[in-house]
């Protein structure tokens, strides 16, 4: 037979090579993959979710600013004249609107604040009446002066809204004046000369 040569030739050899690393682990490969994607993917969303939080921490911060801001004002509103007269002004008008519109109409309300806005002095309306037999209106007001309640009767007296204007209950403090008044509607057709 034929001698066998040392080189002899190895068909096989094309089919004996050793495997790479990527060809024996296809499987950790693979899942490598898509670990890279998932963790990709949490990375974008969280910093998505990091950028809105920004957003949303820069507009929590404005209205703790404006919060602020608004507690200041309602502070300064607490000392302020024009603001306690507006608070006093609002009082009184719900104190007159607790009457009722049927018989103390806006008219009859605008008289009276008027009436007491024209006076000297704070005046203050502690408490609001109405007898409907009568159609007599009974205010207990305060007054920081001792000059204001006969300028108040004074100037309700001359609304021409009312037939009698009388007060009663006079009594001082250290700091202010109390008094009750009574007020009774003129009907109307009644005796309005004027």
């Amino acid at each position: 037979m034929a001698k066998k040569l040392k080189r002899d030739l190895d068909l096989l050899a094309a089919y004996s090579y050793e495997k790479t690393f990527f060809e024996k682990n296809r499987i950790l490969v693979l899942l490598g993959g898509v670990g890279a994607i998932v963790v990709t993917a949490a990375l974008v969303f969280f910093l998505v979710i990091f950028i809105q939080n920004m957003g949303t921490r820069g507009d929590i911060k404005d209205l703790e600013n404006q919060m602020l801001e608004l507690q200041t004002q309602i502070a300064v509103a607490e000392t302020d004249p024009n603001a306690i007269a507006y608070n006093q002004y609002k009082n009184e008008m719900a104190y007159l609107d607790s009457i009722g519109d049927q018989v103390f109409n806006e008219e009859l309300k605008r008289d009276v604040l008027l009436s007491i806005d024209s006076v000297t002095g704070n005046v203050s309306i502690k408490s609001i009446g109405y007898t409907q037999a009568t159609a007599t209106i009974e205010l207990a007001v305060t007054a920081s002066d001792k000059n204001v309640p006969p300028q108040l009767i004074t100037a309700l007296k001359n609304t021409g809204k009312f037939s009698s204007v009388s007060y009663s209950g006079w009594s001082s403090g250290d700091s202010s004046v109390s008094v009750n008044i009574s007020l009774v509607i003129s009907q109307p057709g009644g005796n309005e000369d004027e």
